[in-house]
């Protein structure tokens, strides 16, 4: 008896010493605080809290590199922000030739929702439109659609981004009858809509991005462009909708300025986790600072600025988190929440604070076993959980969560 008793007091000892070598010198953090830690995050994953002046609280494995998932939207929404100014509006120009032909040329609006089209198409018709002959989408700005991480599904979160782009290049579609129907009452049914629906595998009600039509996903806008004219009682005298380019030099007929600025437009980002809003903001961005708009250069400005600030363990590849290849760690994260703080009313919204009671945002990739969450205790205390384990759930966000707001 007396000997199996020396033993557990050994192994009592070991444990004790590996948690003071988990713990760092001169944090607040107790014991019992860092021995749960370890047993809720484990090898591969982090947590860290600081104060409102950044003084450290909590540290757990927080220099260690990890997958952000879409928390790394606050990362690209930061920098947008910073750079663009939270009243900027997307703007979409419209120009007019002496044939009535009817010119658009996107410059990423991320927000052309059918309503925001329908806005677009009484402006048209209240400064003069009445008649078109055909409808021309100059889709030039940039190339490059694709985006780091998306699998080339018909997924939602899939859709490659346009200069001219509607409903997140998504359609939601209904069948009733063995007819294709849109399931959104803001958007009318067009043959595009049904030829989508004839190429994917259809499920009663689905949402499908643009992705299966190839080329002519770039015409999407236009088809419902026209049918919106139509309804207003704009007279065709053409027939085609397709692609061109605005000759140099031509003057604006008239510019759409959306009715979201970029502030409502992040909020929503958020509230949805939409990662096409989040790399069009990166394109955005990257428009800005350069002229020239891509996925591939927002990428690398931010990098560039990261490096700047001294973070140089967060590296993005696009915007939104999707990529496995994008790294930070949980100690520069809760330095970008630092900055972030002025405009951390983004995630404030009713549904994010009534699922977790902190302003936050989430982020989950399931099948890689990567779960993130990332905001402020208290409206004031940045922090940041990232697990990289299978094993985890959902759930260890909640129980890391709770366990942070209660023990500080």
């Amino acid at each position: 008896m007396k000997k199996r008793m020396i033993t557990v007091s050994w192994l009592s000892l070991l444990s004790l010493l590996l948690i003071l070598a988990l713990a760092s010198p001169g944090l607040t953090t107790s014991l019992g605080l860092q021995a749960q830690l370890t047993q809720l995050v484990g090898d591969n994953g982090a947590a860290v809290v600081v104060d409102g002046r950044g003084k450290p609280l909590v540290s757990y494995n927080g220099q260690k590199p990890l997958v952000p998932a879409s928390i790394l939207k606050i990362v690209t929404s930061y920098f947008a922000l910073e750079a663009l100014g939270t009243d900027f509006r997307f703007k979409t120009n419209f120009y007019l030739d002496n044939r009535n032909n009817l010119y658009v040329k996107g410059f990423c609006d991320p927000y052309i929702v059918s309503e925001e089209l329908r806005l677009m198409a009484k402006a048209l018709y209240d400064r003069g439109v009445k008649v078109v002959n055909n409808i021309i989408l100059d889709q030039t700005l940039f190339t490059g659609y694709e985006i780091p991480g998306c699998t080339g599904t018909a997924n939602p979160y899939n859709a490659n981004i346009y200069p001219i782009s509607v409903n997140f290049n998504t359609v939601a579609l209904t069948r009733q009858k063995g007819r294709f129907l849109s399931a959104d009452p803001e958007t009318p049914t067009t043959d595009f809509l049904r030829r989508v629906g004839q190429r994917t595998a259809f499920k009663q009600h689905s949402l499908v991005n643009t992705n299966v039509m190839g080329q002519e996903a770039l015409l999407y806008p236009g088809y419902l462009l026209e049918v919106m004219l139509k309804e207003l009682g704009v007279r065709r005298t053409g027939n085609t909708v397709k692609l061109g380019q605005v000759p140099q030099g031509w003057p604006v007929y008239y510019q759409h300025a959306n009715s979201h600025n970029l502030y409502e437009t992040i909020t929503e980002l958020m509230k949805y986790s939409n990662n096409f809003l989040a790399n069009a903001i990166l394109i955005n961005y990257s428009l800005a600072k350069t002229g020239k708009g891509s996925v591939a250069t927002g990428a690398r400005l931010i990098n560039q600025e990261l490096r700047q600030l001294g973070l140089t363990q967060t590296r993005i590849f696009e915007g939104s988190g999707l990529s496995l290849d994008n790294q930070t760690t949980a100690q520069e994260m809760v330095q970008i929440l630092a900055r972030f703080k002025p405009y951390r009313g983004v995630l404030m919204t009713p549904k994010t604070l009534n699922k977790w009671g902190v302003p936050c945002k989430t982020g989950t990739m399931p099948q890689e076993g990567v779960y993130s969450l990332a905001g402020y205790l208290d409206n004031d205390r940045p922090f940041v959980i990232i697990i990289n384990d299978k094993p985890h759930s959902g759930e260890s966000r909640r129980l890391l969560l709770n366990l942070l707001r209660d023990s500080l």
